[in-house]
């Protein structure tokens, strides 16, 4: 099967250093739209973090970055195809941990790995790590 916005990822990704490998972890359909999408979006993906094309873990999100360059800044829903793409670049950061709190998209937000955005959660209670907990015990990981 030919993806070549898969083949884009890991290229840019690995120019901008170690990216988790993809595995075959995934929540049910429609979990990650109702917990994690929206937490990273609100969250995470302002431009000089991971709203940016040079991050391993890119989110679009209305008002910054989109995958259509016209569509950039413009306040409106994200299309189903944003959606899944931070759904399979969120889910690289779950492969190979032992526990939800060990991936790499929950232990950074909590200060349990170096993060260059900071702690932003104060236990996996607060928001939005809870958002992404919900998402991450959905995809298998206890």
């Amino acid at each position: 099967m030919n993806h070549p916005a898969l083949a884009l990822f890991v290229l840019l990704s690995t120019a901008c250093g170690p990216t988790p490998a993809l595995d075959e972890r995934a929540a049910p359909e429609g979990v990650f739209a109702r917990t994690a999408g929206p937490a990273l979006e609100r969250h995470c993906a302002a431009p000089p973090c991971h709203g940016n094309e040079a991050r391993p873990l890119r989110v679009y999100a209305p008002g910054t970055l989109r995958a259509d360059p016209s569509r950039v800044h413009r306040d409106e829903p994200l299309s189903a195809d944003e959606v899944r793409a931070n759904e399979r670049r969120a889910q690289a950061f779950l492969s190979e941990a032992p526990s939800a709190l060990d991936a790499l998209v929950l232990a950074k937000p909590l200060g349990r790995v170096a993060h260059l955005g900071g702690v932003l959660c104060d236990g996996p209670a607060d928001t939005p790590c809870a958002e992404l907990l919900a998402w991450a015990r959905a995809a298998g990981l206890p």
